[in-house]
């Protein structure tokens, strides 16, 4: 055949062929055909269109189909066979019509739309294979979906097949290990409690604190329920970036294809001409079926990005085209291959095509931003995408899996900013979600290396290194600081949500609430799957504006996005206290407080209007203001525990007089986490445990406020005298702040 009659590519086969079709043509040769025709015409065809499939070869009993995943192969494999064995169950076993299917993904030429060679040989050597009803995969197949779908595969070893010089490892599908859904297997009962419980740990932290300070790794993204967010004009081509799909037949090089991904989204995102769609928003796509047009209107894009990537060795391909998602028109497509050491002149190849296909101009910024690599380091590239992918996964033990690759990362390029960055975000974080115990580090520990790691990140400044700084500054109640280094993340990456919302809540706490506004809904229209604690933020922006039914409607939604969310439901009942709707906020209270909530263990009944109201606010009268929304919304000013009033809150002589010239031993009711403070009479202040330092304390009002050496900022508490403790049960006096209630005693 002519070169030009060849088009060779790696895709994913299915061979199907019926069992026992001589002999069901023998015995009924018009009641057969007119049977096989109908299962064709009534489900298989409906079901390979589904799954985007296409038949490629038919002969008689047998089709050769291609998918562009091996998932949705499978998917599609499963349903067929499910469907084929209800509509078998009332036939006599005799006559019934039984496929044998093949799976594999492998090398192909097509010549006039067939499809031929060796990755088509060996689908049909496995489909050979195959039990009636059933289906066998190639190694190269199974290592595709092996963490993807839970079925049950049975190992058959290598099998030397006819036609194929070397033996195929073949996996052949076990009956009992499908679910009726396709393949799709609902977690074990103990799985679910295991996550559930590690859900509701990381969101109760957030309950006492306003929504955690560091969300935009709050895991669990949910896309809203409400419509589309409106196309994104301002006069610029809008683009999404689809996850590529990894046609490596190393299933770990999922990490690798996902890096790729999120790469190019970087590289766009830093031209000021184009807008792009968040990784979040795109990334929900992958591994689905899906429309281009349909993805388009979802994220109010004109154009997508998607393709392909395999990596062997030391050998890189990379498959993209560029479609107009207005009318499914393929405007560019080309294929990179490349050594691995030359990844990032093929990221900048991609880039450069894409920007040439939308004729954006560059500006001299633009230019300088996509010139500056973050590493000129392969291997601590690598190293680095590996710990990405555990990292926003957002669990403890993925916390874990991710600080070692990081640290590789920075063993090969020492000034690697982004790798510096995310190990601040990663210690704040979890010091943030309490995950000190899986981390094996104390809170104070952590924090110091948040702070560590931010400085030298700040040394090759990413967005991401001045996020975190946005919020470790908030941490410090330094509210200009936070909204300085959120301005800088924003004028890096002007497409980076994660950039808007660090200023956004920042200029909430800083009691500018309005200017917030604008910034979230930003963020939105970036990141249209936007998760609950993004609504979170914009109730909390228009209850600062006093805009109670729009902060009711935004926390509302939040609420059925994420209705295990305490701190939405906390700002909720304040809300609805100022629209004098406590009979709707009377449930919630309810909720906060039920052992099955998120407020359980030791949490539970410590919901209270003292509590929720500290939030990090700069200016008194934005607490306060909160505060009076929670009463009026029915939360008492303490709890029954601690049965607490204004009647118990210390003068500043009795602030003074159990602070200076004493020491303070008591724990933090949340963690249980001691902490011991010794004030000589001047205010000179040493603390160990919880909290750790030295520094100097002084009387505001009638608050103690503590500066810390090392941190060298302010952090201040109210006292209060406990008429239900004693010293015996070390909480005579509690201490509240923003993070919280502390109990302590005195030290005789």
């Amino acid at each position: 055949m002519a070169d030009e009659d060849v088009i060779r590519r790696l895709t994913t086969i299915v061979a199907a062929d019926v069992e026992g079709y001589s002999r069901l043509i023998a015995a009924d040769e018009e009641g057969t055909l007119a049977a096989l025709r109908g299962h064709r015409r009534e489900m298989i065809e409906p079901k390979i269109s589904e799954y985007r499939g296409r038949i490629a070869n038919t002969a008689g009993d047998s089709l050769l189909i291609e998918f562009p995943s091996v998932v949705e192969a499978l998917r599609c494999t499963m349903d067929i066979q499910r469907v084929m064995a209800e509509r078998n169950a009332q036939i006599p076993v005799d006559r019934r019509i039984a496929f044998r299917i093949g799976i594999n993904i492998g090398d192909v030429v097509e010549q006039d739309g067939d499809l031929l060679g060796d990755g088509v040989n060996v689908a049909a050597r496995l489909e050979g294979l195959s039990e009636p009803g059933g289906f066998c995969l190639s190694r190269a197949a199974r290592d595709q979906v092996r963490d993807r779908l839970d079925i049950a595969l049975e190992d058959m070893g290598e099998v030397q097949v006819k036609n194929i010089a070397r033996p195929v490892r073949v996996f052949k599908f076990l009956q009992q290990g499908a679910s009726r859904d396709g393949g799709l297997k609902p977690l074990s009962k103990p799985a679910r409690r295991w996550l559930a419980g590690l859900a509701l740990a990381a969101m109760v932290v957030m309950a006492i604190i306003g929504g955690g300070g560091f969300w935009w790794f709050g895991g669990g993204q949910t896309a809203p329920t409400d419509p589309p967010v409106a196309a994104i004009h301002d006069g610029k081509p809008s683009i999404a970036v689809l996850p590529l799909d990894n046609l490596s037949t190393d299933k770990e090089q999922e990490y690798f294809a996902d890096g790729m991904s999120e790469d190019i989204i970087t590289d766009l995102s830093k031209i000021s001409g184009l807008v792009v769609i968040a990784r979040n928003s795109s990334f929900q796509f992958k591994g689905q079926k899906f429309d281009i047009k349909d993805i388009a209107r979802k994220l109010g894009v004109r154009y997508v990005l998607e393709g392909s990537i395999r990596r062997s060795g030391d050998q890189v391909r990379i498959n993209v085209q560029l479609i107009d998602g207005a009318n499914g028109a393929h405007l560019w497509a080309e294929r990179y291959d490349g050594a691995l050491e030359d990844i990032f002149a093929l990221q900048d190849k991609v880039t450069a095509e894409i920007v040439s296909a939308l004729a954006v101009t560059l500006t001299a910024q633009d230019k300088a931003r996509t010139a500056d690599r973050e590493t000129e380091s392969v291997a601590a590239h690598d190293a680095f995408l590996r710990g990405w992918a555990h990292f926003i996964q957002t669990t403890p033990r993925d916390y874990v899996l991710a600080i070692p690759f990081f640290e590789q990362a920075l063993a090969r390029d020492p000034n690697y900013g982004r790798a510096h960055a995310a190990l601040a975000a990663l210690y704040f974080s979890a010091r943030d979600k309490n995950w000190h115990k899986t981390l094996e580090a104390t809170p104070d520990a952590m924090f110091e290396q948040a702070i560590a790691h931010r400085d030298e990140a700040l040394k090759r400044p990413t967005p991401l290194a001045y996020q975190v700084g946005s919020a470790i500054a908030l941490e410090f109640r330094k509210h200009d600081q936070a909204i300085e280094q959120a301005d800088k993340a924003i004028a890096l990456d002007a497409n980076d949500p994660a950039g808007y919302m660090a200023k956004a809540r920042g200029l909430v706490l800083t009691g500018r609430p309005g200017e917030a506004v604008p910034l979230i809904e930003q963020a939105m229209r970036l990141d249209p799957n936007y998760s609950a604690d993004v609504l979170y933020h914009l109730g909390l922006a228009k209850f600062g504006i006093k805009d109670y039914p729009s902060a009711a409607a935004a926390l509302r939604r939040g609420a059925r996005l994420a209705p295990q969310h305490p701190s939405i439901s906390n700002i909720l009942v304040a809300t609805l206290g100022y629209m004098d709707a406590a009979v709707e906020a009377a449930p919630i209270i309810s909720k906060l407080r039920d052992p099955a909530f998120a407020s359980v263990g030791k949490w539970r009944n410590r919901i209270n209007a003292s509590d929720i109201s500290h939030i990090p606010y700069r200016r008194k009268e934005d607490g306060e203001h909160l505060r009076e929304g929670l009463r009026r919304g029915g939360l008492p000013e303490f709890t029954a525990e601690w049965d607490l009033n204004r009647a118990n809150r210390l003068s500043a002589d009795m602030v003074r007089a159990v602070s200076f010239g004493q020491t303070q031993v008591g724990y933090h009711v949340n963690s249980n986490l001691r902490f011991t403070i010794h004030r000589d009479r001047q205010g000179k202040m040493t603390a160990t445990g919880l909290w750790k330092g030295t520094g100097t304390s002084r009387i505001i009002g009638d608050r103690i406020c503590n500066y810390w050496d090392k941190y060298e900022t302010e952090t201040c508490m109210v006292v209060y005298q406990n008429p239900n403790g004693s010293a015996a049960a070390g909480n005579d006096y509690i201490l509240v702040q923003h993070s919280g209630s502390f109990p302590f005693t005195l030290k005789k």
